[in-house]
């Protein structure tokens, strides 16, 4: 099964993390470092990591959505918009479900990944750069 489980999370592009918040201890695999433009380091992360790369308007709305889950230890659902170092912003689902294996502490696990073209399907047709990317390769090939 990992096999198969790794295959499918390589095609779909979507990231995986761990986070301990007794120990404050953030796991993301490369695909969560490539989201977040990090580097693919193995690098030790933690909460703030996450919580820097936050969009301001959305930050607030996005930790408290986290923090929800984790206090009723439930699933985790949001929908954010991150700053990358670059300056680039690009728009994150992630979902989540907190747990509890023998002898660890709570954690939660979940995955991330670029919602950009769900983002923009829901936008004005106008107002969405992928679409109007679309539609000038529409005119280009008509003429």
């Amino acid at each position: 099964m990992s096999q198969r489980l790794e295959i499918a999370l390589d095609a779909s592009k979507v990231g995986v993390w761990e986070f301990d918040f007794v120990a404050d201890k953030l796991v993301w695999d490369d695909r969560m470092n490539e989201l977040y433009g990090l580097p693919r380091d193995n690098g030790v992360r933690h909460y703030s990591h996450w919580q820097r790369s936050l969009h301001p308007d959305d930050m607030l709305r996005a930790e408290a959505e986290f923090h929800d889950a984790i206090a009723t230890g439930g699933r985790y659902h949001s929908e954010f918009r991150l700053l990358l170092p670059d300056g680039a912003v690009r728009v994150i689902r992630a979902i989540g479900a907190v747990y509890e294996s023998a002898g660890t502490s709570h954690k939660i696990i979940g995955v991330n990944w670029d919602a950009a073209t769900a983002y923009c399907a829901s936008l004005e047709w106008i107002s969405c750069p992928i679409r109007k990317l679309g539609r000038n390769a529409d005119f280009s090939s008509s003429s």
